[in-house]
Order: structure tokens, then sequence, then C-alpha cells
């Protein structure tokens, strides 16, 4: 097999792909009836693009990193997010989610961190400031 670059293709897919998967899951003939679905339902359907996106399950996850957590936490931190919130993500915002991790403290996320991380907690969070621009 010969050595061929993929990654403009995978980007493309994932920048594309799922916004027309969005697209298609919109079509009558789908077989998706979204006037039978709940409004949780509906939500999660519509949420899906976006967690094939940023590479994650739930809907809180995608909170997490629409607020530049990074991948290898925001499951753990959409979790933390939902518990401290008492709610699922549809009635929480990108801003409150952006106000519980600047609420995160070292100490949290050395508690969310994967057991097997290169990472310490504090490291966590400072590549979490340096990507949500709040440090530099």
């Amino acid at each position: 097999m010969s050595n061929v670059d993929l990654t403009p293709l995978l980007k493309n897919l994932a920048n594309t792909g799922t916004w027309g998967l969005a697209a298609l899951s919109k079509l009558p003939n789908s077989g998706i009836d979204f006037e039978k679905l709940s409004e949780s339902e509906r939500r999660r359907i519509n949420t899906l693009p976006a967690m094939i996106y940023h590479g994650v399950k739930t809907e809180e996850a995608v909170l997490m990193r629409m607020n530049s957590a990074p991948r290898s936490v925001a499951e753990r931190l959409g979790e933390e997010f939902k518990a401290s919130a008492g709610k699922d993500a549809g009635g929480i915002s990108v801003s409150g989610a952006r106000d519980f991790l600047k609420s995160m403290q070292k100490s949290d996320w050395a508690r969310i961190r994967p057991k097997d991380a290169s990472l310490s907690g504090a490291e966590y969070k400072s590549v979490w400031e340096l990507l949500s621009g709040k440090r530099r």
C-alpha cells in the first residue's frame, strides 16, 4: 500500500460531513419522525453532528469542547458539569459551561484527568487556559 496522505480527506469529512449528516437527518424521507420525538430526543439527534465533529459522546461534552476543553477530559468534565448543574444540556448555555470551567481548581482537574494521563491536573488546567485564550 502506498503512503497516501489522508489528512485532507479526513479534514474535509470532519468539517463538512458532519453538517451534511445534519441536513440529511432533516429530510422528509430520513426515516425520523421529529414530530413524534421528545424534546430531548430531538436535541440529541440535532447535536449528533457536533458530537462527531468534537469527538465526544454527550451533549455536555460538546459544551466542554465548545469551550476549548481538551478532548481527553471533555466527557468527564461534561459529567461533572451535568451533576453540578443538576440538569441535562438542554437547559445549559455555552456561557454556563464556560463559567463552570473557569471555576474549576487544579484539584478538580486532577480528579477528572484520565488515570494514565501524562499531564497533571495543573497541566490540564494550563492547556485549557491557553486554548480558551484565558492565558497567553
